[in-house]
């Protein structure tokens, strides 16, 4: 008998990567007949040590799991709030909105911990609390990107529901600053008023696709539009004099012309326009402003984010006579911070995102710093290797820090072996996966590091994303070649290289 679209009783004992609860087997009247004993359920919107009554909806072919569906709890976890939004559970993204702040954290922090363990990776000291949010986490997110459509006949700034394309409505998410808040109702509002025609996914017709909102820490705002036709130039004049008077702190409007028919919101070849204003940001990192593009990354949360540089900068621990390498380096942000610390420190930055990398060498040059203590390099990471540091390194100087920030995929092979081939005298590895950073982590471990410090930033709170800085330090501290010739020898047979190795 199938157990599809059946409903059991379940117990919850933790919560899986997603945020959904887990629990173990299944208990109802008819598991006599159908007994279950070694089944994981997956059922989101559940919390550790709550029993409901779950309905299943998917049962892995390939592992013994079931994902259901919450139909009635049976009692509730202690730790369990009302969520302070009325779509969570809905739009897909606060799913550990119902979890008390505090536990959230301590989740997460385990999510870290469980993963290091898989990997049976040696700490010198235990895991670091998470460092947290203020306002429990809400009105600190500084970026939202709106799909523009329809409910109910209504034009709304929203997202499209989990696996569908289906609009939400998101003008009351409460985690955003609540000026982006304020400036998206106004903006539906003004589309609905003047006429302005609404992307049709199903026709590819229409003007107005996506509204990217983005504030600096100090307030000002960056409106990007995101259209497929073209505005009637009279309608995008009024718009933008429009929500510009409702909404001073919006210091630049940019258009971006995609008409691609997939889901992407920037296309390489679309064009931008500067429709109103600067067209950059300016972002402070502690005494340094940063100019900021509307292609370039951000960390989502201000305030966390600038906690998380100065960690990184301060476990580094940057000399005179030291020179950091950052890879995936965006508009420069860790290095700016450790060249704060130690104005003695070389940085060199490797980014394969050409807005980031002009970013970062206007910022530079602005304080006088672009070629005499920063350079920036716009290429992939698996694209550099030891003969490119030793040609442009400043002053030839030895790379004794390393800042490695990959994507969840986390560092190819090609980059750990460079890295080993550095012989950094400490490595901050920074990941937003805490899977991938694990796997990554064994094999700095294997070649003479040590995972020195573990330290959980919530840069995404209320979801089930956690960022993690990990501080590496290299067992054997006195090492004055530039490359360590055994580790160098060792991964140059991979690369087809001959090791570097000085007098």
């Amino acid at each position: 008998m199938s157990i599809l679209n059946r409903t059991y009783v379940v117990t919850a004992n933790a919560l899986d990567k997603d945020g959904a609860g887990v629990g173990p087997g299944i208990s109802s009247s008819e598991s006599k007949t159908h007994p279950q004993a070694e089944v994981t359920v997956h059922v989101p919107g559940l919390l550790p040590f709550e029993k409901a009554y779950v309905t299943v909806q998917h049962q892995s072919p390939h592992t013994k799991e079931l994902f259901a569906i919450l139909s009635r709890r049976i009692t509730s976890a202690p730790d369990r709030v009302s969520p302070a939004c009325a779509q969570q559970g809905r739009c897909g993204s606060c799913v550990l909105m119902h979890l008390d702040y505090s536990a959230q954290l301590l989740v997460k922090k385990q999510w870290v911990s469980s993963a290091l363990s898989k990997q049976n990776l040696p700490l010198l000291g235990p895991i670091c609390d998470t460092v947290p949010a203020s306002h429990l986490g809400l009105y600190g997110r500084r970026q939202a990107k709106y799909v523009v459509g329809k409910v109910d006949g209504q034009v709304v700034l929203g997202s499209y529901l989990p696996r569908s394309h289906q609009m939400l409505d998101m003008k009351e998410c409460h985690l955003v600053f609540p000026s982006i808040r304020e400036i998206s109702k106004s903006m539906a509002g003004l589309i609905e008023t003047l006429g302005i025609s609404i992307y049709d996914e199903n026709t590819f017709h229409g003007s107005l696709r996506y509204v990217i909102l983005r504030a600096s820490k100090s307030g000002a705002v960056q409106m990007t539009l995101v259209i497929f036709d073209e505005i009637p130039n009279e309608s995008m004049q009024l718009l933008i004099k429009q929500i510009c008077q409702a909404h001073p702190q919006i210091v630049s409007v940019i258009s971006h012309q995609n008409q691609a028919t997939g889901n992407a919101i920037f296309t390489k070849e679309g064009q931008e326009s500067l429709l109103f204003g600067d067209p950059y940001l300016w972002e402070p990192i502690f005494s340094i402003s940063a100019r900021l593009s509307s292609r370039s990354f951000i960390q989502a949360n201000a305030e966390v984010s600038l906690l998380m540089y100065d960690a990184v900068a301060s476990a580094l621990d940057p000399k005179v006579g030291d020179g950091l390498l950052d890879v995936y380096c965006g508009i420069g942000g860790i290095g700016f911070t450790a060249w704060q610390k130690q104005q003695d420190l070389r940085v060199l930055g490797i980014e394969e995102n050409p807005a980031a990398i002009e970013d970062a060498k206007t910022t530079a040059n602005a304080y006088e710093l672009l070629g005499t203590h920063f350079q920036f390099f716009c290429q992939s990471a698996e694209d550099t290797n030891h003969v490119f540091l030793s040609t442009h390194a400043l002053q030839q100087r030895k790379i004794s820090l390393v800042v490695l920030n990959p994507p969840r995929k986390g560092a190819s092979s090609q980059v750990i072996d460079l890295i080993l081939a550095l012989a950094p005298r400490r490595i901050a590895y920074v990941s937003c996966n805490p899977e991938t950073l694990a796997r990554d982590l064994s094999q700095f471990v294997n070649q003479k590091y040590q995972i020195k410090k573990v330290m959980p930033f919530d840069l995404h709170p209320h979801t089930n994303h956690i960022e993690t800085v990990v501080i590496l330090e290299r067992l054997n501290e006195n090492l004055s070649a530039a490359f360590d010739p055994e580790i160098t020898s060792e991964v140059s047979k991979k690369l087809g290289k001959k090791p570097h190795v000085p007098k």
